[in-house]
């Protein structure tokens, strides 16, 4: 599975249909908003299709900006921004795997239930009160977004179980255009040209951006911190605080994913963990999407999360 080239992403149509499509038709017309069956994942598969759109576009002048806007690109377009990054994205392989820590496919961490990458899932000391979801098995489509969500959001989770590049919970904030309006407008409002990519430089696609490339040790610096001066500019969008690893199987017979309803004969219901991810230290980075305050004395940078 690869998240540029497979329909992962669920989206609803002018009509109010519900259709699954892959990144490269996301400035058709008829698309008006993300319709997956939790709110979280809304809001990271916006997030995810704003940085893929960031991280790739070759518009580097307001004029062209506003051209993509006016003009949604075709999807043969979009196609050829994503292409040099087409390796980053794959889901499934025994190689590198989307916002996966490869050192984790022979490791021996036991496995977990796959509902525990939601973030609404509850510990185990707080199982009276919350039912937990052992047997909850999902598609492929919303373990990449659950994996996704979790990266971007992942909350304190004890020791060496890293919150994400905003920290726990992030304040997200996205310029969105009407509900009747089309999807791509309301995610191009978001993305700003480049003028770096002027002269036709492609995309950036190395572990600097992408830190699932390769062995994430490469990246951090002792104490386990990796700041933006180690890194990309682009890898904010592509932040890995957890170490995991999703276990596929397939089945015999089809069963039902518990999260969008369909059924599937490739379905996930564990995955394997291990704590120390990438680190990042508030005061070294600064995310597009989120609002931040100046404080004072000093007018030091300070988040809103």
């Amino acid at each position: 599975m690869n998240l540029l080239h497979d329909p992962w992403m669920p989206v609803r149509d002018d009509a109010g249909m519900r259709h699954w499509i892959a990144p490269d038709r996301l400035a058709e017309p008829q698309w008006r908003a993300f319709d997956a069956d939790r709110p979280d994942f809304n809001g990271a598969l916006a997030q995810f299709a704003i940085g893929l759109l960031q991280t790739t576009t070759p518009v580097d002048s307001p004029i062209e900006w506003r051209r993509c806007f006016n003009n949604p690109p075709s999807g043969d377009t979009l196609r050829q921004w994503f292409a040099p990054v087409t390796e980053a994205f794959v889901f499934d392989g025994d190689g590198p795997r989307f916002m996966q820590d490869l050192t984790l496919r022979s490791d021996d961490a036991k496995p977990l239930p796959i509902a525990d990458l939601l973030i609404d899932t509850p510990s185990e000391d707080r199982a009276l009160f919350v039912k937990r979801r052992a047997s909850m098995k999902f598609c492929a489509a919303c373990a990449a977004s659950a994996t996704l969500t979790l990266q971007i959001n992942s909350p304190e989770g004890g020791r060496g179980h890293f919150t994400g590049i905003r920290g726990g919970g992030p304040l997200t904030t996205l310029v969105w255009g009407s509900p009747e309006g089309a999807l791509w407008t309301s995610l191009w409002r978001n993305v700003r040209f480049d003028r770096a990519r002027a002269g036709g430089q492609s995309a950036p696609s190395d572990q600097s951006v992408f830190p699932w490339l390769a062995t994430i040790d490469k990246l951090r610096a002792h104490g386990g911190e990796i700041t933006s001066a180690q890194a990309h500019e682009m890898h904010v969008f592509w932040a890995m605080p957890r170490r995991v690893w999703i276990e596929f199987h397939n089945a015999d017979q089809p069963d039902q994913c518990g999260v969008c309803g369909r059924s599937s004969i490739s379905l996930v219901g564990s995955y394997r963990t291990r704590p120390y991810g990438l680190k990042y230290p508030s005061e070294c980075w600064a995310h597009p999407l989120t609002p931040y305050r100046l404080n004072c004395p000093g007018f030091r940078r300070g988040s809103f999360d």
